[in-house]
């Protein structure tokens, strides 16, 4: 008796051989695959020499038996007892990805429709083996002439369920225990597209053995048409539980309730892997998903006549146009023979864009002429048109804040609050609230861990690695291995602090200090509790920014599960637009209940930066303009009386 297990991804052999010496031709059977990387484990030291090996490259492992279990034999004649061998074969070369396994033997006597049958419900339910397809092959194919003429296989399906079960309108391969493949042996990649094709058919079949979920009858029900209204797709909305609810429903909506047998295969959810990938399996990457936060932290607008005056330039312009100014008067006031003020009027009177400078009197020099020629264009020209223009859009254009800060948990001394539910699950009434608790600070503590395993020697997430370590010093392990209550003063020092969505008043009470204070929540719950927060009548100004801390990644994990039948679903509902279509649809008619519905908050009916009230800045150039009339009406008044008295008074002066 010879018997042989080889695994394609790379291929693997496992082989188990008697005494006999006769040659064991692998390279026949594994000539199909000659694209892959062959791998030989053989169960005797000394079977190796039996086995005649002609491709490259190949891989040779020599494993002893591991225990006389191997000497049991079940019901099938010369055929070693197949689980156990299976089991601890397996083991060393288990993987997750899509694979052939090849069951080569050396004898007739078993027949691929007898393992379908005993093994098909195991090969469905193991998490490794749900991703192999099954091949039977012969290692002693018939001869002519002393040359092998035709290479033999047999994929089994494992999928087959009895005749009895399989319904009208259903694949009728499920019925099927395998299908046959042959090629001749010079023509050996016939025989890997007859495998191709029998693949797709085989793994198509998976379809049919998914969990259904606890709402599919109850939205069949209301989809039975095949046709979606508004009206029916709003009802379905309001009677799931959760999205992923609707979302597995319309991957499975095509399999009627009565084709699927026992379910072996659960439709995994949407999730989020961590900064550091998803462990142990593949995963279905859709985005990656940012925590933001709102704070005020050094956020604040002055509406002081002064800002107002200034605000269309920025310090370092200020700074580069009075150097400027000052080095234009000092030169023309040098300049003259006598230094004076002559210089200064003339810059002054240039940005004034004044034209009765005439009686200024400067020596005819090309380079006096050349700087007072740039500084005409410059400042008399550009700059002040630039300084109107700007000044006039801000009194249109609400004003933008720009954000003092690039993150939040890298400000040293920040107190952050953070809603409970984004560590744990959804709090309930009927479990006691500081075990929830404890499970938030344990997953803090579990997201700060691989910072600093990974981050200890990185200058760029320096600021990151000591919170880290700050929040991994604050959480003793006995907190979770115990569910001891958490101690207040413990709590007090943790930088990050869960808080309920019905906390409003906490909320508003932590932010509005603006002291190193924030909260961080996903980022379309911040977009969403902003405009409360900045509707407030002490004029505080909270403004949205990304910290990277948190990072996640959201997605689904793979399935094990070879051509996933949900996957290829989901595929086409993200690329064609309807998982959009219901996601938009869930959260319009579920929206979540975050802070400003549990304070009864009202949207104002105009924006806060549009209202005309003292702190803007239309009322300050109302102001400015106001100045500006009084000042021309003073001059214009001295001019008249100049123009009217001093004749008189010369005249006056002359009599006496």
């Amino acid at each position: 008796m010879k018997l042989f297990l080889a695994l394609l991804q790379n291929v693997l052999l496992v082989t188990r051989t008697s005494s006999t010496k006769q040659k064991l031709e692998i390279d026949k059977a594994l000539k199909p695959f000659a694209h892959c990387t062959p791998t030989v484990i053989s169960t005797n030291n000394d079977s190796l020499t039996n086995i005649t090996l002609t491709m490259a490259p190949i891989i040779l492992v020599t494993e002893p038996i591991l225990s006389p279990r191997w000497e049991k034999l079940i019901p099938f004649k010369i055929f070693w007892r197949f689980d156990y061998y299976w089991f601890d074969h397996f083991y060393h070369v288990r993987t997750l990805e899509n694979h052939y396994f090849l069951l080569v033997s050396g004898t007739r006597s078993i027949s691929g429709k007898e393992i379908v049958k005993a093994y098909s419900t195991q090969f469905r339910l193991s998490l490794y083996y749900s991703r192999m397809e099954v091949i039977l092959v012969d290692i002693f194919p018939t001869r002519v002439n002393g040359k092998v003429e035709v290479i033999r296989m047999e994929h089994l399906n494992i999928f087959y369920v009895f005749p009895y079960q399989v319904l009208p309108g259903m694949e009728k391969s499920l019925r099927k225990e395998s299908f046959n493949i042959s090629c001749k042996a010079n023509e050996e990649h016939l025989c890997f597209e007859q495998l191709t094709r029998i693949s797709i058919i085989v793994t198509n079949l998976n379809k049919y053995f998914w969990i259904v979920g606890k709402s599919h009858q109850e939205l069949l029900s209301i989809f039975k048409n095949n046709k979606i209204p508004e009206s029916k797709a709003i009802a379905a909305v309001l009677r799931v539980e959760t999205l992923h609810d609707l979302i597995d429903f319309w991957i499975m909506q095509d399999i009627p309730l009565h084709y699927t047998f026992q379910g072996c295969f659960s439709i995994r959810r949407q999730t989020y892997s961590g900064f550091f990938g998803f462990p142990g399996d593949s995963f279905y990457l859709r985005k990656v998903h940012k925590y933001c936060f709102i704070s005020c932290y050094k956020v604040w607008q002055d509406s002081s006549l002064l800002y107002a005056l200034t605000s269309p330039f920025g310090n370092l312009a200020w700074i580069c146009f009075i150097t400027s100014f000052l080095a234009v008067t000092i030169f023309l006031s040098g300049s003259q023979k006598k230094f004076g003020s002559a210089g200064f009027r003339l810059a002054v009177g240039i940005m004034l864009e004044s034209s009765v400078l005439y009686l200024l009197k400067f020596p005819k020099k090309y380079e006096i002429s050349l700087v007072v020629g740039i500084w005409i264009i410059l400042a008399g020209t550009l700059l002040t048109n630039w300084y109107k223009t700007a000044f006039t859009i801000e009194m249109i254009v609400p004003i933008t804040h720009g954000a003092p800060w690039y993150g939040l948990l890298n400000i040293e001394g920040v107190k952050v609050l953070m809603p409970l539910r984004l560590m744990t699950a959804n709090v309930r009434g009927d479990l006691p609230h500081f075990l929830y608790v404890e499970l938030f600070f344990g997953a803090i503590q579990h997201r700060a861990l691989p910072f600093i395993e990974w981050f200890s020697h990185n200058k760029c997430l320096k600021s990151y690695f000591k919170m880290a370590q700050m929040l991994a010093n604050l959480m003793p392990i006995n907190y979770q291995l115990h569910y001891q209550p958490m101690n207040v003063t413990d709590l007090r020092k943790v930088p990050i602090q869960p808080i309920l969505y019905n906390e409003t008043a906490h909320l508003v009470r932590h932010l509005s200090s603006c002291d190193r204070t924030g909260f961080l929540d996903e980022k379309e719950n911040v977009a969403s509790v902003l405009p409360f927060l900045n509707d407030n009548s002490d004029g505080i100004t909270y403004m949205i920014g990304e910290d990277n801390f948190f990072t996640e990644f959201l997605g689904w994990p793979a399935s094990p599960v070879a051509r996933d039948y949900t996957f290829r679903r989901l595929g086409v509902m993200l690329t064609s637009g309807i998982y959009g279509y219901w996601e938009g649809l869930y959260k319009l008619v579920r929206p979540k209940k975050l802070f400003h519905h549990y304070a009864n908050w009202t949207h104002p009916n105009l924006p806060k930066v549009a209202k005309l009230d003292l702190n803007s800045k239309i009322v300050t150039a109302f102001y400015i303009c106001g100045g500006c009339f009084i000042v021309s009406a003073v001059f214009l008044l001295g001019e008249i009386s100049y123009a009217y008295f001093m004749p008189k008074v010369i005249k006056l002066l002359k009599s006496l």
